[in-house]
C-alpha cells in the first residue's frame, strides 16, 4: 500500500476515533502503529536514517527541521510526540510518551511556531487529542488550521470586549495622568470593534471549518 492510500486511510480511522469514542481509538492506534502502517514506516524511516536530523546548534532549529522533513515525506500526517523526540534525538527506539525527553521536547515545540513561519514558511499545528504535532502542508491547511481560528478568536474576542464595556461608561470616566492614554485609545478604537462586530458574518460553524473533515453520509 502505497503512502498516499495509508494516509487517507489514517486520515479516515481518526475521523471514526473521533465520533465513536474508545473503540475507534482503539482501532486508529492499531493503524498507525502496525509495522506496515504509516507510522510503522516512520518508525523504520528514522532507523535507517532515510529521515534524519543534521548536528544544529539549538534544540529549535532541530525541531523545526525535523518537522519541516515530515510535512514533506508525511503531509498531515499527526506526528506523536514520542516519534519527534526519536527524530530529533537520533534515538535508535520510540521514547516513553512521559520519558524526560519526550516532555521536554513537547514543551518547546510551540515556542518555535514564529521562527517556523518565518524560515520554512509552514505554521506548526498541535493536536492534544492525539498527542501529536505537525507543520502545515499549504496555504489551504494554513488557512483550514490557522487562519480561520485567528479570525473566530479575534471576533470572539472582540464580542467579550463589548460585553465587559456593558459594566462601565467611558464618558463618565475622569482623564487623569493615570489613564489619560487609556481613554484616548480606547475611545478611538472602540468605534471600529463595533463596526467589525456588527458588519461581521456569521462564524462558520465548527463542522464546516473543520480540516479534511469527512463528508456526511446520506
Amino acid at each position: 500500500m502505497k503512502n498516499a492510500e495509508l494516509l487517507s486511510r489514517v486520515q479516515a480511522e481518526i475521523a471514526d476515533g473521533a465520533d465513536s469514542g474508545r473503540k475507534g481509538k482503539q482501532a486508529t492506534a492499531k493503524v498507525l502503529h502496525h509495522p506496515t502502517g504509516v507510522l510503522g514506516r516512520l518508525q523504520k524511516d528514522i532507523k535507517t536514517g532515510r529521515l534524519s536530523v543534521p548536528a544544529m546548534r539549538y534544540e529549535g532549529e532541530k525541531i523545526m527541521y525535523a518537522l519541516d522533513l515530515c510535512a514533506k515525506h508525511y503531509p498531515k500526517l499527526p506526528i506523536p510526540y514520542t516519534y519527534l523526540c526519536m527524530l530529533v534525538a537520533g534515538l535508535s527506539a520510540v521514547p516513553k510518551a512521559d520519558g524526560t525527553k519526550t516532555q521536554e521536547l513537547r514543551r518547546r515545540v510551540s515556542g518555535n511556531n514564529k521562527a517556523m513561519q518565518k524560515k520554512y514558511k509552514r505554521t506548526i499545528i498541535s493536536l492534544p487529542k492525539e498527542q501529536a504535532v505537525r507543520a502545515s502542508v499549504d496555504g489551504e491547511d494554513v488557512f483550514n488550521w490557522s487562519g480561520v481560528r485567528a479570525v473566530k478568536g479575534a471576533l470572539t474576542a472582540i464580542q467579550r470586549a463589548q460585553e465587559i464595556e456593558t459594566l462601565f461608561d467611558v464618558s463618565t470616566i475622569k482623564k487623569t495622568d493615570a489613564n489619560a492614554e487609556n481613554l484616548e485609545w480606547y475611545k478611538a478604537l472602540s468605534p471600529l470593534l463595533t463596526r467589525v462586530s456588527k458588519q461581521a458574518p456569521a462564524l462558520p460553524s465548527g463542522e464546516a471549518a473543520k480540516p479534511d473533515a469527512k463528508p456526511k453520509k446520506k
